[in-house]
């Protein structure tokens, strides 16, 4: 599909390289295009507000509900995170947006290239990292500057992520040719190259790499093995993100589907179609070594707990040490798939992102607060940094904004 935009009605359109900002402080009115694409219109409602690429509108059933909806079946739609809890970054076909939540008004629109591979939001300081098949850049949304464009070759999958603090930005690239992958830690403001971590050759498959909460390491599969004589093997490695030297291998039976750390750091987690594996992050010793396929998605630190927990693609929550079930979440979605597992920033809410749709608990008490199943194929959810909101899109183009109960 060719992304072809027109500035809307009183913009201010600044075209720097290729890329166009669009800036507008009023409600943009609905406006069509040669290819028939629409642009979006902002309109308040009783009920909230609500952000369409078309005319016909599902009538809104919930308070604050915001809903984006585009004309095509699989719209290339994503919520990249929240500035704050008033402003939001999501994307739709081949633009980013930054909104006002309160107002309803677009504060920058960014146009991107059609062949996006992966982009990154820092939602301390508003930077946004996107990389194209040709480049990576840092723009400044609020600003509405670009910091940097680097020259990169991104063939394949390619993972783009800051660091927790947004000092730093690490670029995961695979193999081509003899090269082997790595990862790329480029310092966020200047755009220029810290250390460059060579990575073995191997299968990439799902986990790539992952920054510790305290953004001074990064967990990356560092080589895996399925031959016949050797059997089938992986390795995860810790390695320091200043100096990009080695601290740990950690051993497992496949390559993990996904990987990462505790929220404290302390421990590392690895599931795998074969295993789930969690260590010690410091001395590599392993805590849990099961055969049974968890699923785990995300490992709690033992702070304030008895003891690390493991959320469950089960809808559970896993014992590291106890090695069993200590509460489950009941699933009223019955989907075949998870996209996600995540819990919000004040440990209150666990969503669960799905092909069914979007269902969010109270993590302690384990009762349902929000269920969502007419938005299919919800790949991510994201959460206000207060626990306030929380913004999802699904694969039918919808981008939906729901507030949670105080």
């Amino acid at each position: 599909m060719k992304c072809n935009l027109l500035p809307w009605l009183g913009a201010f359109v600044l075209v720097i390289a290729g890329c166009t900002i669009i800036e507008d402080n009023e409600r943009a009115p609905m406006a069509s295009n040669s290819g028939g694409r629409k642009e979006p219109r902002f309109e308040r409602h009783a009920e909230g507000i609500r952000i369409t690429h078309y005319a016909e509108i599902e009538k809104l059933r919930q308070p604050w509900h915001s809903h984006w909806e585009n004309d095509s079946k699989y719209a290339d739609t994503a919520v990249d995170g929240f500035i704050g809890s008033s402003q939001i970054v999501v994307r739709a076909d081949c633009a980013a947006y930054l909104w006002d939540l309160a107002g309803g008004v677009v504060k920058t629109k960014l146009s991107l290239d059609r062949r996006l591979v992966e982009a990154d939001l820092d939602e301390n300081t508003g930077l946004y990292a996107v990389l194209d098949v040709t480049s990576l850049s840092l723009w400044d949304l609020a600003s509405k500057t670009r910091k940097w464009q680097l020259p990169r070759e991104c063939l394949g999958t390619h993972v783009v992520a800051f660091s927790p603090d947004g000092q730093k930005l690490a670029h995961w690239f695979p193999p081509t040719g003899k090269s082997p992958s790595g990862i790329e830690i480029l310092d966020a403001p200047t755009g220029s190259t810290t250390k460059l971590i060579e990575l073995s050759k191997g299968n990439f498959q799902g986990f790539a790499f992952e920054w510790s909460p305290d953004g001074q390491s990064l967990l990356a599969l560092n080589g895996t093995s399925t031959g016949d004589e050797v059997g089938s093997w992986a390795t995860l490695s810790i390695f320091d993100a200043n100096s990009g030297a080695k601290r740990l291998d950690l051993k497992m039976a496949a390559p993990p589907e996904l990987a990462g750390f505790s929220s404290d750091g302390l421990q590392v987690f690895a599931a795998s179609g074969l295993e789930t594996m969690v260590w010690d992050g410091k001395e590599g010793k392993a805590i849990l070594s099961t055969p049974k396929v968890l699923g785990a998605w995300r490992l709690l630190s033992d702070k304030g707990l008895p003891e690390p927990e493991l959320i469950c693609a089960s809808y559970s929550i896993w014992g590291v040490k106890s090695h069993r079930s200590l509460r489950e979440f009941k699933d009223q979605l019955d989907a075949n798939q998870i996209f996600d597992l995540s819990v919000s920033p004040n440990s209150r809410w666990l969503s669960a992102a799905t092909s069914k749709g979007l269902q969010v608990w109270d993590f302690v008490e384990g009762k349902t607060v929000l269920f969502d199943p007419d938005t299919r194929f919800v790949t991510s959810a994201k959460y206000s940094k207060d626990a306030a909101w929380i913004a999802y899109s699904g694969l039918n183009g919808a981008i939906r904004i729901r507030q949670l109960p105080k």
